[in-house]
């Protein structure tokens, strides 16, 4: 679910609205700008939900081993 809302946000709800946005004051090169700035923002965002998502459930993964099994010690 998170990893559509980080697609649906980079193009849909950033991209497109930032093309008409920089188009203005910045007329050649707005459109070209756009992409790697909505990208920028979605990439800060998808680091914020991975830290989360550690911080969620890092904890645990002291206690597993490399083949998924726990240790019983």
């Amino acid at each position: 679910m998170r990893s559509l809302i980080l697609a649906l946000m980079r193009k849909g709800i950033l991209d497109i609205p930032l093309m008409f946005l920089l188009v203005r004051p910045l007329p050649e090169y707005g459109i070209v700008i756009a992409t790697p700035a909505a990208d920028a923002a979605c990439s800060a965002a998808a680091a914020v939900l991975f830290v989360l998502f550690i911080v969620r459930h890092g904890q645990d993964t002291g206690n597993v081993r490399g083949n998924g099994v726990k240790r019983t010690v």
